[in-house]
């Protein structure tokens, strides 16, 4: 017999078990109501503060712990460095020894519709056009005998 006060078990909505024990936050372990929704980790801090300052003060796992195998939790041997500025502030990108590519801009060297030898550089940030060198027909082979003579690269044929 249902009394009139009492609501039948069937009408009765459950009562979550957070409800009735809701979670302690791990790090200050005020109780807090988890979030709503599906799937996930189960929420283990109160808020995003908690939760920040936990994982920032957590200890390094020693070897075997958690679960991680020790090969998964080592740190890499360090490499020394072949050869390091003593102060990263006095870097000087000019005259280090260490620089071995420097700044160059695109460089493009074609014949155009004239026959001329053409050396195009593709223009930096603060021009408005590339530079172009042309040489006539009749000077690009004295040019290149001089390009190689300052090389040093003997020329073939002469």
């Amino acid at each position: 017999m249902n009394d009139l006060l009492t609501p039948a078990l069937d009408d009765a909505e459950p009562i979550a078990a957070a409800e009735l024990d809701p979670p302690l936050c791990e790090r200050c372990s005020t109780p807090f109501a988890p979030r709503k929704g599906t799937g996930g980790k189960p929420q283990r801090f109160c808020s995003e503060e908690c939760r920040r300052q936990s994982h920032a003060t957590a200890p390094t796992p020693s070897p075997g712990v958690g679960g991680l195998a020790p090969e998964a939790i080592q740190q890499p041997p360090k490499q020394t460095p072949i050869h390091e500025p003593p102060d990263p502030d006095e870097f000087n990108w000019a005259t280090d020894d260490s620089v071995v590519l420097k700044e160059q801009p695109a460089t493009a060297i074609y014949f155009n519709s004239r026959g001329q030898l053409v050396i195009r550089q593709e223009r930096s940030w603060d021009r408005d056009e590339d530079s172009f060198i042309y040489f006539a027909p009749g000077n690009t082979q004295e040019f290149l005998d001089k390009l190689c003579d300052a090389l040093g690269i003997q020329t073939m044929g002469a």
